[in-house]
């Protein structure tokens, strides 16, 4: 597939995965790639513009702000959300059966969530729980299962407590839970209708 770009990106890209060193791909393949969660922002990769091997979050070409160019430009090629995403802050406990953490929940949809907890170690394709803390009276706590998607990387020295994002799908939801996610995303939507 070509990519209707406005700027000229490399056609051939190679990406290390351990010791193994899979391509050359093109800029579509490392996109569809990305989607299908089998590259990700902490995978090495290389191509001839580059002088050694990079990891994919520090490379212009896969920044948000170039997909997000490319993804309008070429929209059949990119997965849309089926449900709507909003902005929020919600307390939430993360646990994956042996350790806790605190988060909070700062991007929602009713298929999934972006977190931000201090757990350098988790990686995508681990699950986790989630429990969800009412904000306000009226709410309900709940508790999830959840996929991780995709980590944030960061350029301070990861430590114990190093805050960092995740993206997660949710798996397992009681109804409950889905009309209370449902219920904060409307929320945030009708106050974004009446800032318009």
């Amino acid at each position: 597939m070509s990519l209707a770009l406005e700027q000229a990106t490399s056609n051939e890209w190679h990406v290390l995965k351990g010791e193994s060193k899979f391509g050359p791909y093109t800029y579509a393949d490392m996109i569809q790639m990305m989607q299908n969660k089998t590259l990700f922002n902490f995978d090495y990769v290389w191509s001839p513009h580059l002088e050694s091997w990079t990891a994919l979050a520090e490379i212009p070409d896969f920044s948000v702000d170039r997909l997000s160019r490319v993804a309008s430009a070429s929209q059949e090629m990119f997965a849309r959300r089926s449900t709507e995403r909003v902005t929020v802050s919600i307390p939430v406990f993360c646990h994956d059966n042996s350790r806790m953490w605190n988060g909070t929940c700062e991007n929602l949809s009713e298929g999934g969530a972006l977190i931000l907890m201090q757990n350098p170690i988790l990686l995508p394709g681990h699950m986790i729980y989630l429990h969800f803390r009412a904000k306000a009276e009226g709410e309900i706590a709940f508790n999830c299962t959840a996929e991780i998607l995709a980590k944030r990387l960061t350029r301070q020295r990861i430590q114990h407590d190093t805050g960092l994002h995740y993206a997660v799908k949710f798996l397992q939801i009681l109804p409950a839970g889905t009309e209370q996610v449902r219920s904060w995303v409307d929320a945030e939507v009708n106050k974004m209708k009446v800032l318009k």
